[in-house]
Formats: C-alpha cells, structure tokens, sequence
C-alpha cells in the first residue's frame, strides 16, 4: 500500500511502500490528455522538449509564449550562473528553444559568464543557426567589461561559424573593429579589417573612420591615407571628425594636393571645417611657398568667421619673408599689431634684417627701434647686418652710430 508521508515545517510528501522512504517500489503512469501513457517508470519523469513543449488551455494545446520562455530561459541562468551545471539545467527546458528566446535572453543577462554559457550551449543545437544580433550582444557586453581578448577568441568563433553553417550579415564583423579600434588595438583590428575583407563582408563608413582615426592617432598618415582610399574603393565617405584628422595631418606630412582635396570636398558635403583644419592648411602651404594658396585659405578661414591667431600670424609672415615679398609680409606685421599681438623676438629679427638686406633701410631701422622699445636686445648679427647696409649705401654716419651703441 502506498502511504504519505509529511515531515518537518518544510511539509516535504514522499511516497513509498512504507518499508524505506527513499526507495520506489510504486510504478508512476503519466498520461497525455488523450489517456495514452506516454511514460511508465519509478518516480518523476524526465523533461521531454517534444511531449512537454505545451500547456493545455480547456482542451487546446498551447505552445509557451515567447515571453513566458525567455523569462524560463533567463530564471535558469540568474541561478545556475555558468558552466556545466547550467548547460544540464538548460538541457532540463520542457520546450524547444529557438534563437529568438536566446537572442532576447542574451539582452536581459548582463552577467558575461552566463551569457556566454548560453550560447555555447546554444550552439551545440541542433535548431541553432548563426545570428549577428546575438554576436553583437556579447561583443557589446565584452567590450564594456574591457576583455580585448575575448573579443578576439570570439571574432575567430564567429568566422568558423558563418563558413560551417551560413553567412552572417556584416554588422557583428564591424562591431569588433570599431571596438578594438577605439582600445588601440592597432595590429589586431587591421588583422580582424583584413580577415573580413578577404571573406567579402561590407566594411561600413564608421568602421574605416575608425582605423583611419586610429592610425593617424598612431602617427601614420600615410597608412591612414591607404585606408582612405581603400574606402573610397568601396563607396564610403569620411565623416565630420575623421576629416578634421585627415586634413590636418595630410598637410604637415607634406601631401598638400590630397589635403586640400579632402578640404575641398569636406566643404562639398557641408562639413563646416575648423579653425585647426584652416590653420594647417595656410601654415603647410605657406612654408612650401604655395602663398596665393595660403593666402586664399586664409581669406576663407575669415569668411568663416574666424581670426588669425598669433602663431598664424609668425608663420605667414616668415613664409613671405622667405620668399621674398616683404611689402604683404609688412601689410601681415601691421595687421597683426593691430589685431594686438605682439610680435616676438625672432620675427622682429627676421623683418629687420630682411628689409635691411633688400636695401630698405628706413622700414629696418624703424622696426629696430620699436624692437628696442618693446624690451628686445638685437644680437650681434643684427647690428651687423644694419652697420653692413648702410655702410654700403654710403650712410657712414649712421653707421658709426650703430657701432657706439
């Protein structure tokens, strides 16, 4: 005969013979709703997904909602947390899982152990199939907790995935590169670029801003400039923040044709250029004597509504200086001190020497006045040049006058 037994506050029920409670002499018959024994056997049955995929609503079979298995999904992992526990507890679900519940649980976990446990169990399915949201949600969620190296052990996962057992949209692909990008991860996303360029995956817009930002962070404007036109290759263009490197850097590395290119069509496609993007190109093309081109920019630049900063100023005018166009080298010092900058020592070295030089005495001695006004003592190479000068134009007085002082 079988008896129940309740113990303890716990109300624990155990059904036996009444000989030892812990062993089954009872055959337990569970039945379907039409009365056929689907199990026979001593004690609770084993889940089956297949016979246990429903619930029963009056007389109708009803499969889990959605909602209700992700929640299952979700309560299993929060408390087996990982590992092989939580696999055996998963292969327990009394329903057939599909990727959308692993998708939608992955969002919920936010512990990255069980959810990578989850996937991996997901995989070994046979319902799975390849899915660039659940990758992104694990990169995602690798990627906040800083484990550059796991992101790439699962970038290798999901290539073998998308060859083994279909193509994988390009999203996830570029997820990563952005990512490791972004850590400065060089070596390895231009690897991960490669891998997944060779494999004929679409490389996005912001996936190549990325790397391009990232090698001119890394002082390498010549490679940058490769992945430019890589990207123009495949259709895609810079955004705002990628040509205010681009520009900049492009210029100081001498490449001026391609800088002002990039200008130039920056303009076209409504980015309005900054003052650092402005400044670059009228000091790069100023020091290789490109002037009507840096003069140009430099109109422009006002246009815009900026001013020329000090340092501007010294650079423009030691590019004419150079060149040898004192009178708009003059007409830029002017402009300058009225904008109220001082000039410094060095450029009122150079405007002295180079209008004494050229036989323009007056406007040298003038400057050489006000440069001793202002508090700078000429070097011996200035008075030099000034006693020089006028000796050879036959001012010997004013001569002799320099050489006592």
């Amino acid at each position: 005969m079988v008896v129940e037994e309740v113990s303890g506050p716990g109300l624990i029920r155990k059904y036996s013979s009444g000989k030892n409670s812990d062993e089954w002499t009872e055959e337990i018959e569970y039945l379907d709703e039409s009365g056929s024994v689907i199990y026979t056997g001593k004690g609770i049955r084993s889940v089956e997904p297949g016979l246990d995929d429903h619930v029963m609503v009056g007389e109708l079979k009803k499969p889990f909602l959605n909602a209700s298995a992700i929640a299952k999904i979700v309560e299993v992992v929060k408390r087996w947390k990982w590992g092989p526990e939580l696999e055996t507890q998963l292969d327990k679900l009394q329903f057939v899982p599909n990727m959308t519940h692993i998708t939608q649980a992955l969002k919920v976990i936010k512990d990255g152990d069980g959810a990578s446990t989850l996937f991996r169990w997901a995989k070994r399915q046979p319902w799975y199939l390849p899915s660039d949201e659940c990758y992104v949600i694990l990169f995602d969620g690798l990627n906040q907790s800083k484990d550059f190296d796991g992101i790439q052990s699962l970038f290798d996962e999901m290539v073998q995935d998308s060859s083994n057992k279909g193509i994988l949209s390009s999203c996830a692909y570029n997820r990563v590169i952005q990512f490791l990008a972004k850590a400065d991860k060089m070596e390895v996303s231009f690897c991960c670029f490669k891998k997944i360029q060779d494999s004929g995956f679409k490389v996005d817009t912001q996936t190549y801003n990325s790397l391009i930002t990232l090698f001119l962070n890394k002082g390498l404007p010549y490679k940058a400039f490769e992945m430019y036109e890589s990207m123009q290759a495949a259709n895609c263009s810079l955004d705002g923040s990628t040509y205010e490197l681009m520009v900049p850097n492009l210029a100081k590395s001498g490449r001026l044709d391609a800088a002002f290119k990039l200008f130039q069509e920056m303009k076209e496609r409504n980015f309005k250029p900054s003052f650092n993007v402005f400044g670059s190109l009228v000091d790069s093309m100023g020091k290789a004597g490109r002037l009507d081109m840096s003069m140009k920019v430099y109109m422009e630049m006002q246009g815009y509504g900026f001013r020329p900063s000090a340092p501007m100023y010294v650079s423009m005018i030691e590019s004419y200086v150079k060149a040898g166009k004192l009178d708009a080298a003059l007409r830029l010092w002017d402009e300058m001190k009225k904008a109220g900058f001082r000039p410094n020592f060095g450029l009122y070295t150079m405007i002295v020497e180079s209008h004494a030089k050229s036989g323009k005495l007056d406007i040298a001695m003038s400057t050489f006045t006000d440069m001793e006004r202002v508090g700078f003592l000429p070097t011996p190479s200035t008075y030099s040049c000034l006693l020089e000068m006028h000796a050879a134009s036959g001012q010997v007085d004013s001569a002799m006058k320099l050489y006592n002082q």
